[in-house]
């Protein structure tokens, strides 16, 4: 879940600013994943004990849950220019642990899954267009997640490795971009969606500039 990043010794990882990362230098990998995994457990729990009806619950469940993981989704998709564009310890820091935010995301859109269970359970299913374009994306994740080590790297080709996590995190900023777009067209938008469109637009015009400032 780190697009863009190699193994050290692997070669030029598409990111100017340092090497990638040595296997020692990622201190928080499991922490992160760790932190994505309880932030949306927790958030499953207060929503579900929090409403007086089970399919509020899981309703509230679904929305607490795809926050929760599209702030880690950011995290991992904005730490390639953020570091590129704006070098400094923070940057370098998320460009460094950025595998752990995207197990994070991995481990917390899971948790969503779940949620989107039990609201199904509940007499409330997604919709054929909503199961095809959401279970490709988790497809997708999974695929992403199990690559996520430099075995892997060594094991299918760095360009192979590339195409797949490229491809793959682009697909998710849409899921995500379109999940809330829905959201942002009603009348009353609720803030945090207005806020996190908002963001997935920004870190999409970032990577665009970052392309263009690479190619000068």
């Amino acid at each position: 879940m780190q697009e863009g990043e190699a193994p050290e010794g692997a070669g030029h990882a598409g990111v100017s600013v340092a090497a990638p990362p040595a296997p020692s230098a990622r201190r928080y990998t499991r922490a992160l994943a760790c932190a994505g995994l309880l932030l949306a457990l927790v958030a499953c729990a207060v929503a579900l004990f929090g409403s007086s009806t089970s399919p509020q619950g899981w309703a509230a469940a679904t929305r607490l849950t795809a926050r929760v993981s599209a702030l880690f989704f950011l995290a991992a998709f904005s730490a390639s220019p953020l570091a590129q564009l704006w070098r400094g310890p923070a940057t370098v820091w998320l460009l460094r642990e950025r595998r752990g935010f995207g197990l994070g995301f991995c481990a917390a859109h899971l948790v969503h899954l779940g949620a989107i269970t039990g609201l199904s359970m509940n007499g409330e299913a997604p919709g054929p267009v909503a199961l095809l374009g959401g279970g490709l994306a988790y497809l997708w994740m999974l695929a992403m997640a199990f690559t996520s080590t430099d075995r892997a790297v060594q094991r299918i080709g760095v360009r192979r490795w590339r195409a797949l996590h490229g491809a793959g995190m682009y697909y998710l900023w849409g899921i995500f971009t379109l999940s809330y777009l829905g959201r942002v067209m009603r009348e009353q938008v609720p803030f945090e969606h207005a806020l996190l469109f908002t963001l997935l637009l920004y870190v999409l015009l970032l990577r665009i500039y970052q392309r263009v400032y690479r190619a000068r």
